[in-house]
């Protein structure tokens, strides 16, 4: 049994929670962190654990075995590296971190230490990304010509200036690091490392200062193109469609649904188990932690998806120029 920390305190910390204590036999959250003492006695007591006052008092406890972060997004780095050095694994709610060199100094700390990095893209677990992702392996799209994804939702709508999820600094593009990120990997496992995009993002209708409207179009170093939009001001959609020369998927993602269309036949539906991904995740790590397999999204997945967010806010800031990845 992995004994792990909730450290920073929010709602979705709550869902990671959630979807485990209490209910499964890899991983128990033993204790909490948050600098708000209310934030860490409500967790306490609705999970049954202890509270720390400090991370570094999390970081000291040898009852932990594991951290995992659900702080603000510029902190992640930081608090990755304390935790790698503490002998801590960890497991980071996405993005990873908010620039590309700051990922490979943690995740470089991580492997010295020897400790287990897992970056929460959850999305990895759905049913529907990962059929997708079987039939292309198989062949069963002939040669992949374009994917295209779409995670957006009315969040911005609600924001408040206090909260830190409202601050550009923490949200560069908008939805790009709560939301678009996830697309972004899954774009990234299906066509490979993207080597150049270009973007817009708008602050169109948003209450606090962040853009709302954000869309890039990418090239594949293995060819194809890629077409991501994330939206902070509309109803809620979680899409993933794939375009190839012998079919095509149209899949949404949180509702498991996939439809296929071959050349010359109606579309059809394929039902599909919905799983719960953040379940999922968090025992994949747990397996981790313990030898048993590898996390399945890697590292360096993880950075080159970091990089292509920062990218993309580059591309938009100058007009939409096309920017080059390494």
């Amino acid at each position: 049994m992995l004994r792990a920390a909730s450290v920073g305190i929010g709602w979705w910390s709550n869902e990671l929670a959630a979807s485990v204590q209490g209910d499964s036999d890899k991983i128990r959250i033993v204790t909490c962190h948050s600098r708000s003492a209310e934030r860490r006695q409500d967790f306490a007591k609705k999970f049954d654990t202890g509270n720390h006052e400090t991370y570094e008092a999390v970081l000291a406890d040898p009852d932990v075995d594991a951290v995992i972060l659900t702080t603000p997004h510029s902190l992640h780095a930081e608090h990755v590296i304390q935790a790698a050095d503490a002998g801590k694994h960890v497991f980071v709610e996405k993005p990873f971190t908010l620039t590309a060199e700051s990922g490979r100094i943690a995740a470089a700390r991580c492997r010295e230490r020897g400790v287990v990095l897992a970056v929460g893209h959850n999305r990895r677990f759905c049913s529907a990304a990962i059929r997708v992702k079987d039939m292309l392996d198989a062949g069963g799209f002939g040669t992949m010509l374009h994917l295209e994804a779409n995670f957006s939702s009315q969040g911005a709508l609600a924001y408040t200036p206090d909260r830190w999820r409202a601050q550009r600094s923490e949200c560069p593009g908008g939805a790009l690091a709560p939301l678009g990120i996830h697309m972004i990997d899954l774009l990234t496992w299906l066509g490979g490392p993207v080597r150049r995009l270009t973007a817009f993002s708008e602050r169109r209708v948003s209450p606090v200062d962040i853009d709302d409207t954000t869309t890039s179009l990418m090239a594949f170093a293995s060819g194809g193109t890629g077409y991501l939009a994330t939206h902070f001001a509309c109803p809620y959609t979680s899409t993933l469609n794939l375009y190839g020369t012998e079919g095509n998927a149209f899949a949404g993602i949180d509702g498991n649904t996939l439809t296929v269309q071959r050349s010359g036949e109606q579309p059809t539906d394929i039902e599909l188990e919905l799983v719960d991904t953040l379940r999922s995740e968090l025992e994949e790590f747990a397996d981790a932690c313990a030898g048993a397999t590898e996390f399945r999204v890697r590292s360096e997945e993880a950075i080159h998806n970091v990089a292509i967010m920062e990218a993309i806010v580059q591309s938009a800031a100058q007009q939409a120029m096309p920017v080059e990845i390494p």
